[in-house]
């Protein structure tokens, strides 16, 4: 059942194709849905988010003005669906999580032209804890997956165009999207930012594609961060006000420090050497948590497979591994200039890209070496098992303190 981008798929394939990625997706839903308001309390930095996103249903924008508006608007609008209850206030980051799964799936499948292999990288995004975490938490870069995923598949389906023309309806919508994840939280700067120098750097010959750049990477993002304002504006913030409040931000996460033991080194996000513990309750002898730690076997993979990654582009400029490596750089790397502190929640956005990329290596080894054709078997596994082991400590399920303590594999792990 694998055709190739281009190639002409039966209605029959068709249906099929959609029962996979229907499939993945509402696997990868349940765990993230199932118990959601189990912490009836504010969950790590639930306690900025929420009451700022109640502030905005009333007209009231003072309360953290250290991010833009959109994602709270977000919140909010999950509080006005379903109520002022954990639910509502989690509905936003559980959407957005859910999404990602089959927007991977598309990414993915433009990628290898292939539907098995576009499903394991969806199955590996549906079973990794952190994004699980993320979609039970209404914390701001919960919801920028989805926003990142879905302009690198406008980006590739615009690029994959037979059309010359410089510009096209998916240039824009990548960056409308990168707009709205910049309107989210400012850590989606490095991928705009690197995006729009890409685009000028590739086009720099051709006067149109520079400009098609600048207007879809640039001007556009502008306009939808701007409209991200749009209720303070109504409620009496010029445009005076609103440069202010810029530099007021700018200022804050410049002069941002805090001493906490979750705070780690970019460095060793990919290690898992400090996941964050987003809330706990526990007795003498049971442990209730919230734990923001990925799938362990699908993080130490992506570290595995970042040397063969690196040898294929020098050697070969592959697409999907451009399409990795460049979002490990403008996701990740970007962090190491970055003098402030920073934790492992931070890589949300490149977990759907560390799973196409893990997908990647799987791929070429098994196609190449007859050794490594159990290789997928193996791999997914794996992260099925680490899956099942740890799902309870991303879900704030009540466990024993012995089966706890025998999971958290290393001292950094121990909240």
């Amino acid at each position: 059942m694998t055709a190739g981008v281009g190639e002409r798929v039966t209605v029959t394939q068709r249906w099929w194709h959609l029962l996979l990625v229907l499939g993945v997706t509402i696997a990868g839903a349940i765990p993230r849905a199932a118990r959601i308001a189990a912490q009836d309390g504010f969950s790590w930095d639930e306690s900025y988010y929420v009451p700022a996103a109640r502030g905005y249903l009333h007209g009231d924008f003072t309360n953290n003005f250290e991010h833009p508006p959109l994602g709270k608007w977000a919140i909010a609008a999950g509080i006005r669906l379903v109520g002022d209850r954990p639910l509502g206030w989690r509905l936003a980051a559980l959407v957005a999580g859910i999404l990602t799964i089959p927007l991977t799936w598309l990414l993915a499948r433009r990628l290898f032209g292939s539907v098995w292999w576009a499903t394991f990288a969806a199955f590996l995004v549906a079973t990794d804890g952190l994004l699980i975490v993320q979609s039970r938490t209404a914390l701001l870069d919960s919801l920028l997956p989805p926003l990142v995923v879905g302009a690198a598949l406008c980006i590739v389906l615009h690029v994959d165009r037979r059309d010359e023309r410089p510009f096209s309806p998916w240039l824009i919508g990548a960056g409308v999207l990168l707009g709205a994840a910049m309107a989210v939280k400012w850590e989606a700067g490095g991928a705009l930012v690197g995006v729009l120098v890409g685009f000028v750097v590739i086009g720099r010959h051709d006067r149109r594609k520079v400009g098609a750049a600048l207007v879809a990477f640039l001007a556009v993002p502008v306009v939808v961060y701007m409209a991200s304002y749009a209720g303070h504006f109504q409620h009496g913030l010029s445009f005076t006000d609103f440069f202010r409040l810029q530099n007021n931000m700018l200022r804050y996460h410049q002069n941002f420090r805090l001493d906490h033991p979750s705070d780690s080194s970019p460095l060793t996000w990919l290690w898992l050497q400090r996941p964050v513990a987003y809330g706990s309750l526990n007795s003498s002898d049971r442990i209730s948590i919230h734990m923001a730690l990925g799938n362990p076997a699908l993080w130490w993979s992506f570290v595995a497979s970042l040397p063969l990654l690196l040898v294929v582009w020098w050697r070969e400029r592959d697409r999907t591994v451009e399409v990795v490596l460049f979002a490990w750089l403008v996701l990740h790397l970007v962090w190491l200039v970055v003098l402030r502190p920073g934790f492992i929640y931070y890589l949300t956005p490149l977990v759907p890209f560390m799973a196409i990329g893990v997908t990647w290596s799987v791929r070429w080894v098994a196609l190449r070496w007859r050794v490594g054709r159990p290789l997928p078997i193996v791999v997914a596994a794996a992260v099925l098992v680490a899956f099942l082991l740890y799902l309870p400590v991303w879900t704030y399920h009540d466990m024993s303190l012995r089966r706890f303590h025998s999971l958290m594999l290393f001292d950094g792990w121990e909240p």
